[in-house]
């Protein structure tokens, strides 16, 4: 579960750029997904953060024994979550193949967020719902043709 809790924005980059690599007709696609993820941190870290300032689990309730590193900055919503989410949507428009593990990558970061005692599952459910929004609004309805080429 620690390892799924610190699987933040620069994972879910650098396997769009290993997948954009092993697949280079999908490039708009995976600007798509630095986008949604740039959008979904930009929202959570500079927006709703300063204006809920919630304070960790952690820090109110002193008997929470923290799993890994002690997060100094607001706890609501979720940066990791909405980073996950974002990233599994728009992962999974640009590679479909993968989306259950996508998907499955995502939930499995937002609950290990609240089980090494960093985050409340509302930071979570909410963090999530900022990413698929974020997400959502830079991919919107683009289809993209991922027939390759035969030369």
């Amino acid at each position: 579960m620690v390892a799924f809790s610190y699987f933040g924005a620069y994972a879910w980059l650098t396997l769009a750029v290993l997948m954009g690599l092993a697949r280079p007709r999908r490039w708009p696609a995976v600007f798509q997904v630095i986008l949604a993820i740039g959008l979904s941190t930009l929202l959570t870290d500079s927006i709703f953060k300063p204006l809920v300032g919630r304070s960790r689990p952690y820090v109110l309730y002193t008997d929470i024994e923290v799993i890994g590193i002690r997060q100094s900055n607001a706890s609501f919503p979720s940066t990791h979550a909405s980073n996950a989410f974002a990233g599994a949507y728009a992962m999974s428009r640009a590679f479909p193949a993968g989306r259950a593990i996508f998907w499955t990558i995502a939930v499995l970061v937002a609950v290990a967020r609240v089980y090494v005692g960093v985050h409340y599952p509302s930071d979570v459910v909410f963090g999530g719902l900022i990413g698929l929004a974020a997400a959502a609004f830079v991919v919107g309805g683009t289809k993209w043709s991922y027939a390759e080429s035969k030369k």
